[in-house]
């Protein structure tokens, strides 16, 4: 990880405290409180890349 080699071991709690927060905003944003809530309705295949 590239955190660890910039700022070491508060470099990498940094970039999970940051994980953490995107994947809970995430999480809320597609309706869920906890990953136990997640189904396969939740999920869907992609055939082409958007971009």
């Amino acid at each position: 990880m590239w955190a660890l080699g910039i700022d070491g071991e508060n470099g990498v709690h940094t970039y999970l405290r940051n994980f953490r927060a995107d994947f809970d905003l995430t999480l809320a944003l597609s309706g869920h409180r906890r990953t136990d809530e997640i189904g396969h309705s939740a999920v869907r295949a992609v055939e082409k890349p958007v971009f």
